[in-house]
């Protein structure tokens, strides 16, 4: 906080006058009551690797693929073809007890490109050939890595942010749903509500330098209605939000679940949620509005 000393005319006496921003992203305004649900921050990508065919494959040549330790090879014939050299690494890993219970493993008939994901999120694979002992190699690349790592601040979900569950995710019942991340897309999410203070987010850095949210693996509380509150401090996209615009839910990288006024490519949630104050800045560069949610 900034103080700004002042002189009294009346008693010679300093009159500290303090700016404090309004509220950090999350806190809720007023006194009342408001519902809310515990959700689990659980959602990870998985490693995923792909496995390339050569346009021209060996003739009379082992191809070794390891996964995880594990060698899945394919001896071609005189004359091969990259659909028999893909297909016959692909049998092969499909019928391997010690990988089955790992990974996923898939093959894509037209372009004849395999697919290995990992089983088990945060876990990561190990996918190498022997391209040492062959003229035409299949190319191997890491295209997702596992993300989030566990106890990785970056990977936390930030407080004051709309948070929403896909279909294909976990769910047990409404009071206690799995599955729930920031939504990062205009489309394919259910919205939950808005990731709000209950004590057991974590805390990294000093000062205006400090990230909070709820890390990887955490039950978060989600506010759904701001009841008889006079509302919830919500981080936006936008300095210049006012009352009176209408709001969405921004998806782009970096702003993921922030409230904003910009209608292209964002989440309409015009009719679940008023504006009640204009942005105003806060610490660390940040703008948050008051807003009324009833979803």
């Amino acid at each position: 906080m900034v103080f700004f000393p002042t002189s009294s005319p009346t008693t010679g006496q300093n009159d500290y006058r303090r700016y404090m921003p309004p509220a950090y992203p999350g806190m809720i305004n007023g006194m009342g009551q408001f519902r809310c649900y515990p959700c689990v921050h659980n959602v990870a990508s998985v490693d995923t690797w792909t496995l390339t065919p050569p346009g021209t494959v060996d003739a009379s040549t082992t191809y070794t693929v390891t996964i995880n330790g594990v060698p899945v090879s394919f001896t071609t014939d005189a004359s091969p073809t990259v659909a028999e050299l893909m297909t016959g690494l692909y049998s092969q890993a499909v019928s391997s007890p010690q990988l089955y219970s790992s990974v996923e493993i898939a093959r894509n008939t037209g372009t004849n490109v395999i697919t290995i994901t990992s089983r088990s999120a945060l876990t990561q694979l190990s996918v190498i050939t022997n391209s040492g002992d062959t003229t035409n190699d299949i190319v191997v690349a890491n295209t997702l890595p596992p993300n989030p790592a566990p106890g990785n601040i970056a990977s936390a979900i930030p407080l004051g942010r709309f948070v929403g569950r896909k279909a294909d995710y976990y769910r047990d019942t409404l009071e206690n749903v799995s599955g729930v991340t920031l939504i990062n897309a205009a489309s394919g999410y259910e919205v939950l509500g808005v990731t709000i203070y209950d004590g057991s987010h974590e805390r990294t850095g000093r000062f205006h330098y400090a990230q909070e949210g709820y890390p990887f693996g955490s039950v978060m509380s989600v506010l759904r209605d701001t009841g008889t509150m006079k509302g919830v401090w919500i981080q936006t996209a936008d300095a210049d939000l006012a009352i009176g615009d209408a709001a969405y839910i921004a998806v782009a990288a970096g702003k993921e679940g922030m409230l904003t006024k910009s209608s292209s490519g964002t989440i309409d949630i015009s009719s679940k949620v008023r504006i009640v104050s204009a942005a105003q800045s806060t610490f660390g560069g940040k703008y948050t509005a008051l807003i009324e949610l009833n979803l």
